[in-house]
């Protein structure tokens, strides 16, 4: 019939999928970037903690789960019988991208009503070792979580290490499982943009420890250079004249000459397969292309945003290369007309998960029905 719309079945309905519920407390309300203000007392938490606890459902698209087909992306919706009138009653709904068989699916359902968290800071000290000339920050951190529920609940907290990268937990009352090994996470090489691997390939040595105070860049550079070995070549044409103030203490090569231009406001990549330092490397396409990324942990839209711009130097809100910028939950999605941003975001990204990964910290907990659960570890942090 004319107009007529019709409903097709992509796949048989399958009922009884084993799932798996799991419950995640993040305490910390961080409204800053991870980088900033590292001895301020509160460092970017608000005054109030977040007392929200997450409901995650995950299962795997395999035959024994009654699935084995790749399941296309769309809403999913949870459903479950009310027990006193046996009716089907929407729990939950997410969105999920294309899931291939034999893979698994993890799905954020929403907030449990009858799980609370709560985070404090106990206590709170920073220091400098007269001998070392080291600042340290030691805190307390203490964690409860409250059950409502008639029945015990399995919580997972998650915190995130946000005062610096180099630090150890003195104390716990827990058992902490972490993400990676704390200080600088090492890479694989496929994870690493070209010019790192033609900077290493030359140098001698693969970490610097230096300290630059009101710094001409160029000498900056030079000194790197000469201090690793490594071949790297400045544009002549460069009219800059920034000075930079900059501490690298035992920092991969790669990541010291990067943090030194980013501060100068300059660039590096390849030119004729040597390792390059210039201020243009941005070559304009004519079509805009449109990207979205996920927003790190840690990082509100708006801190993510300048922290890309603060690395990349490049201006996301700039008409001249057709940029724009919008923010979708917990996505970002960024339009350009400049290729080479969307490289450079997508290496900063990985880059930044790397570093990221070895600030959290997991604690599993059990809290008995109607019961709470308190949870206190100290941190310290060296810088």
């Amino acid at each position: 019939m004319d107009n007529e719309v019709k409903q097709i079945e992509l796949f048989t309905p399958v009922r009884r999928i084993p799932l798996r519920k799991k419950y995640i407390y993040r305490g910390a309300c961080l409204y800053r970037g991870p980088y900033e203000d590292w001895f301020d007392d509160n460092h970017g938490l608000s005054t109030s903690c977040n007392s929200k606890v997450d409901v995650y459902v995950s299962f795997r698209n395999d035959k024994a789960s009654g699935l084995g087909m790749p399941l296309p992306a769309g809403p999913v919706r949870f459903m479950k019988r009310d027990p006193s009138d046996w009716q089907l009653e929407l729990v939950g709904s997410a969105l999920i991208d294309h899931v291939p068989q034999d893979e698994a699916v993890s799905v954020r359902l929403g907030n449990a009503f009858d799980v609370i968290g709560a985070r404090n800071i106990l206590n709170f000290k920073e220091w400098t070792d007269e001998d070392t000339v080291r600042s340290h920050i030691e805190e307390t951190i203490e964690i409860r979580i409250r059950n409502h529920k008639c029945e015990p609940v399995d919580v997972e907290v998650r915190e995130f290490m946000y005062r610096g990268f180099n630090w150890e937990i003195i104390e716990a009352s827990e058992k902490i499982l972490k993400s990676l090994s704390s200080g600088w996470p090492e890479q694989t090489d496929c994870d690493l943009p070209e010019w790192h691997k033609v900077l290493m390939a030359s140098a001698k040595k693969d970490r610097i420890d230096y300290v630059f105070a009101d710094t001409q860049w160029d000498e900056a550079v030079r000194f790197i250079a000469e201090e690793s070995g490594a071949d790297i070549i400045i544009d002549p044409d460069v009219q800059n004249y920034n000075v930079v103030t900059l501490r690298v203490e035992d920092m991969p090569l790669p990541l010291a000459l990067k943090r030194l231009l980013t501060s100068a406001g300059l660039d590096v990549g390849l030119k004729n397969g040597r390792v390059f330092v210039t201020d243009d490397f941005l070559k304009f396409d004519r079509d805009i292309i449109t990207k979205e990324y996920s927003i790190p942990d840690g990082f509100s839209s708006c801190a993510f945003a300048d922290y890309i711009q603060s690395q990349t130097g490049y201006e996301l809100w700039d008409p001249d290369i057709g940029a724009s910028i919008e923010c979708r939950d917990d996505k970002m999605v960024i339009a350009t007309n400049t290729a080479e941003i969307h490289t450079r975001i997508a290496d900063l990204i990985k880059t930044l998960e790397l570093k990221m990964s070895a600030r959290k910290i997991r604690i599993p907990v059990t809290v008995a029905a109607n019961g709470e659960r308190i949870v206190t570890y100290t941190v310290r942090y060296t810088r």
